[in-house]
């Protein structure tokens, strides 16, 4: 432990009587100095904790307000601003501490008092922002290791021997031989800040912090290195710097002892270790920003976070401004505009905490990155304000089902209910995953053309083709429209195929003969892809109908009689039954042909031997060779000679003719 004067000096200590310089715990005084902050501030609402929470509103003056940074987080850094109880404190007997009392009423608390604890309290939440670590002006009700670390602030610290501006124990979070309560006497100190900054040092020792110090070879210089008017360690001199940071340096141990305040406050000692990234790091997952005047808060937990935002944005100006913590900022911020590709378009890194990007910009589509400057403990909360010019809202695409077209023909399909700006169509009629098909590729009508009013695929008004396709059915076809920044949106249509019933026909000759073969031709034609399974045929004679599977283009029947017949059929596929119109043909009895005979030999005078005559039949008849036998040819001649000829056999000639032979018995 350290003492050192409360207000003037700073530089100037002696060993207390327990322990000596870089032991376990440390008391300093505070100089009373004027605050500096040059940095920018945000135009947040009174009580704005890292939660967005602001509890203060109605609450009694005689109440400390209720503010928590994390309220989520297990460990906490109480900040005890209504007094404590007398105990002992590491050997010491500790009275009663005053409540906080900058106006030296201790019976209330006055506004200005409750806006001082939310100021004091708001600084130190920015300290310790980049931390799993919950900065409360409530009681967590326990002062457990690893749980809880209390900043008693009030009173002048005259049990301690007066003159010192705060007392803590090295490690006293978590060692369970030191205390975790620390103490801030707020009767010696000066401004908010400078109790702000005493509260923030005096719980980094709590957290296993030692001073940063300030060496001249191996003299020390300064145990409590002040730094410049711009930045200080946090854990040494931070009062008349603009900045009190966490910090990289040499400690009062050795002018070769590294301390860096990050690592050990965020590391495996403490548990708690760093907060929750708010924002991604990568454009993938970036926060998008919404509304007219988004605004967004955030927190840069070390120098290599860098928080990404997406937005979309009209022609016009957009204008970006990420603001740093009102009270008491660490964070030295830096401001990138991107485009859709994550290709850098403008920056901002000034010599100002915050940043402000204004730039004219095209319509599109953008990201916003916040990051640090990159100085070591350039960390803390930002607000971040947008002003984007609106965008035109991304195109919807409306393929205006349902439809309804028959087997083999046509609709036309529409896409004008589809809504934005400069629209390009694209379909796929095909089904198949492609747009913008045209010539024998596009089997359902082209797919691409500039107005395209019929048949195309890239206008709004395409003729969708159903040949080929069966009925009933449905049929789904795409439409992809997109608008001139390059957004697109994709939807579905159904076609319904409606069935058309094939045509059948059927025909053959107009007559035949009893015993020929008759052949009827079958036909059909359907724009669907249903195939026949079955013809039947009533051939009107009182024969059974015949059944023929599949599609046959020609059957046969043989009449046993003759007459007038009308010939029925249907025909049959998956969808149904369906009736061909009739035909009718005449069958006459078979005509018995002309027949001119050569004489093989004379005929002979009774009693004579049998001779043989051959006889040519003309087919001019188109008598059927099945027809001729006995009883086709008689005989006659002179003196009545008369015979019915014997049928002996048949032959077919080259010529067409067939040679019968014919057997006639002699006359007598």
């Amino acid at each position: 432990m350290q003492r050192y004067p409360a207000r003037r000096v700073l530089n100037r200590c002696r060993p207390d009587r327990s322990t000596l310089a870089g032991s376990a715990g440390a008391r300093e005084a505070r100089s009373r100095r004027q605050e500096n902050c040059s940095g920018r501030r945000a135009a947040l609402p009174r009580c704005e904790s890292l939660e967005r929470r602001c509890l203060l509103s109605g609450l009694p003056l005689d109440s400390v307000p209720s503010l928590s940074s994390l309220p989520g987080a297990s460990a906490k850094l109480f900040l005890d601003f209504d007094g404590a109880a007398a105990g002992t404190w590491q050997g010491y007997t500790v009275p009663a501490t005053p409540a906080f009392d900058p106006d030296g009423d201790s019976t209330t608390f006055s506004t200005a008092e409750l806006n001082a604890v939310e100021e004091i309290w708001s600084r130190v939440a920015e300290k310790y922002s980049p931390f799993n670590l919950d900065v409360t002006t409530v009681d967590p009700g326990n002062r457990d290791d690893f749980r809880t670390a209390a900043v008693v602030i009030g009173g002048n610290g005259s049990w301690y021997g007066g003159g010192v501006g705060g007392v803590a124990m090295v490690r006293g979070f978590s060692s369970a031989t030191r205390s975790n309560t620390a103490y801030v006497f707020q009767k010696l100190l000066g401004t908010n800040k400078m109790v702000a900054e005493a509260a923030a040092h005096e719980a980094g020792h709590l957290f296993g912090l030692n001073h940063q110090s300030l060496w001249s070879g191996t003299t020390l210089a300064q145990e409590y290195y002040s730094g410049t008017a711009a930045r200080a360690p946090v854990m040494g001199n931070s009062y008349g710097s603009a900045r009190g940071l966490w910090w990289y340096g040499t400690t009062s141990v050795s002018s070769t002892a590294m301390q860096d305040d990050l690592e050990i406050l965020g590391g495996s000692t403490n548990a708690f270790g760093y907060r929750a990234d708010d924002h991604a790091d990568a454009p993938g997952s970036a926060t998008p920003l919404g509304g007219v005047v988004p605004v967004v808060s955030g927190v840069i937990t070390s120098t290599t976070d860098a928080d990404w935002f997406a937005f979309t944005s009209g022609q016009g100006i957009v204008q970006l401004t990420a603001d740093v913590a009102q009270y008491g900022a660490m964070l030295d911020l830096r401001l990138e505009l991107r485009d859709s590709a994550g290709t850098l378009i403008a920056s901002a890194d000034t010599s100002s905490l915050g940043e402000t990007l204004s730039l004219n910009v095209a319509a599109g589509s953008y990201y916003l990155v916040v990051a640090s400057h990159g100085d070591y403990g350039d960390v803390g909360q930002y607000t971040l304000t947008a002003s984007i010019p609106a965008a035109r809202a991304a195109p919807v695409a409306d393929a205006g089902e349902p439809y309804t077209v028959y087997e083999g023909a046509t609709v036309q399909l529409r896409a004008d209910g589809s809504s934005g700006a400069a629209l390009r169509y694209e379909w796929d009629l095909d089904g198949h995953g492609i747009y913008g098909e045209t010539g024998a590729l596009a089997r359902r009508g082209d797919e691409t053309g500039a107005l395209a009013r019929r048949g195309d695929e890239t206008g709004a008004w395409p003729s969708f083709n159903a040949a080929g396709l069966d009925g009933p059915g449905a049929f789904t076809v795409r439409l992809r429209v997109w608008d001139f920044l390059g957004r697109s949106d994709t939807t579905t249509a159904t076609i319904n195929i409606a069935n058309v019933a094939p045509t059948l026909a059927i025909e053959g000759s107009a007559s035949s003969a009893i015993g020929s073969r008759y052949s009827l031709n079958l036909g059909t034609t359907d724009p669907g892809s249903d195939a026949i399974v079955q013809w039947i045929v009533d051939w009107g004679d009182g024969t059974p109908p015949q059944h023929f599977g599949g599609n046959p283009s020609t059957v046969q029947h043989v009449y046993a009689s003759g007459g007038t017949y009308t010939i029925t059929a249907s025909a049959s596929d998956d969808d149904g039954t369906y009736i061909a119109n009739p035909w009718t043909l005449s069958v006459s009895p078979a005509r018995r042909p002309w027949a001119t005979i050569r004489m093989a030999g004379d005929i002979t005078l009774p009693g004579m031997a049998e001779q043989t005559l051959s006889v040519i039949y003309a087919d001019d008849a188109a008598i059927g060779a099945e027809s001729i036998g006995n009883g086709d040819l008689l005989i006659s001649g002179p003196h009545g000679f008369t015979r019915q000829a014997e049928f002996v056999s048949l032959i077919s000639q080259d010529d067409g003719t067939y040679l019968a032979t014919y057997r006639v018995a002699a006359p007598g």
